[in-house]
């Protein structure tokens, strides 16, 4: 459903001035990287011999060669466009170029969080610690990460109680609302809630409080259910949901009574079928837990819960890359016809990984390893050649464009 990936990498596109179908060149073509020489350099070479003198005289007659360069910034609050143009014309070719370079970097996403608590009896032996380390920890978590946030939790009151910064007051009649931060919503769940409940709250009552910007992080903590078709109930939860909320916009981590205890599986993991506890009501919440492998998020068992690596993991969720992996071709429009031939994409991974010239494919049913296809006036990556793009900070993606008059 949703691609993973790790965080910055580097990207480079150039259109090639010939080549073959995958943007390579070949003997008979000229490629990007001997393009600039060979424009910027045309020329006639002539030789005559006088064979009463022996002397040989050569005459060379070169073409003007005019190359302008001009750098400017254009950006939103996530990224930036260093557009680099420089325009080869040749009185013989005609042939122009203009890169556009797409530099990476790590930017901070808002996180809106929603922790959803079984308040079912059955639980009643672990909410104590679940309530504590929410407490104690994730909220000093997310501020040394520097992260901006809220939390919202549901749950009923004063069953479930948790302090923010001793600023909660749980004798008091009403749930705590600290505008901007911290929110509770009294209301009553339970195993069957995790994650049915999930998408009418997202219209009442978070709607009320999450925003437009944030990544929505989903987190539900339960000890049971045990419906066995997760795959088949977690799709038509997913279907539920994703009208609301983009499917890149949310993630849904699962604590529940899976076993083994004290893991945190991550999202390539397979699902986990034991119960921890053994009890007539607990399950591990297979349907709960496929969700959380279809959006990326991680599953742990609320059995003996250490809840401090799904915290860091939550604070590092924020942190994302600037590199797009739709690119519309500079200096195009949507009814352009591109030819693939003249299209080079490169992929510059960053720290000191060589270039590697990304494969042209159909179309996104076609792609395989690092490679790209094209839409209209627009290149698109390759799952793993986005991913590839986004793993590492020091890195770009650079589109050049070379006009070949017909």
């Amino acid at each position: 459903m949703k691609q993973f990936v790790a965080i910055p990498a580097a990207l480079t596109l150039l259109v090639a001035c010939g080549g073959d179908d995958s943007g390579r060149g070949d003997a008979s073509s000229t490629t990007l990287a001997s393009a600039s020489a060979t424009l910027g350099t045309t020329g006639t070479t002539s030789s005559t011999t006088d064979t009463d003198t022996d002397e040989t005289t050569s005459t060379t007659s070169t073409s003007t060669s005019t190359s302008t360069s001009t750098t400017t910034s254009a950006g939103d609050p996530t990224t930036d466009v260093t557009t680099s143009s420089s325009t080869t014309d040749d009185s013989t070719t005609g042939v122009a170029c203009v890169p556009m370079v797409y530099p990476n970097a790590l930017v901070k996403q808002p996180i809106d969080i929603l922790l959803y608590i079984d308040a079912s009896s059955s639980m009643a032996g672990v909410i104590k610690n679940i309530k504590e380390q929410i407490a104690g920890s994730l909220f000093s978590t997310l501020e040394a990460a520097e992260v901006d946030y809220t939390v919202t939790i549901i749950a009923p009151y004063p069953l479930v109680c948790i302090d923010w910064h001793q600023m909660v007051d749980c004798a008091a009649k009403d749930p705590p609302m600290i505008a901007d931060h911290f929110y509770h919503a009294s209301i009553g769940t339970a195993s069957s809630g995790v994650p049915d409940h999930y998408a009418s709250l997202l219209l009442d009552p978070w709607a009320t409080w999450w925003r437009p910007d944030a990544l929505k992080v989903i987190v539900g903590f339960t000890d049971g259910e045990k419906s066995p078709n997760g795959a088949a109930a977690a799709e038509a939860f997913e279907m539920m949901i994703e009208p609301l909320i983009a499917p890149a916009d949310y993630v849904v981590h699962t604590i529940s009574g899976l076993t083994p205890a004290g893991s945190l599986l991550q999202p390539d993991a397979p699902l986990a079928n034991g119960a921890c506890n053994g009890g007539d009501d607990s399950g591990p919440a297979l349907k709960a837990q496929q969700v959380s492998i279809d959006t990326g998020g991680l599953r742990a068992s609320v059995c003996g819960l250490d809840a401090q690596a799904l915290f860091d993991a939550i604070a590092q969720s924020s942190i994302t890359s600037s590199i797009a992996c739709d690119i519309e071709i500079p200096g195009t429009m949507v009814d352009d016809v591109i030819n693939p031939d003249n299209l080079e994409v490169r992929l510059e991974p960053g720290g000191g990984e060589p270039v590697v010239v990304l494969e042209n494919v159909a179309d996104e049913a076609s792609c395989v390893g690092l490679s790209y296809w094209l839409e209209a006036n627009v290149v698109h990556l390759c799952p793993d050649a986005c991913a590839a793009a986004k793993a590492k900070a020091d890195a770009s993606v650079e589109i050049e464009h070379c006009v070949i008059p017909g």
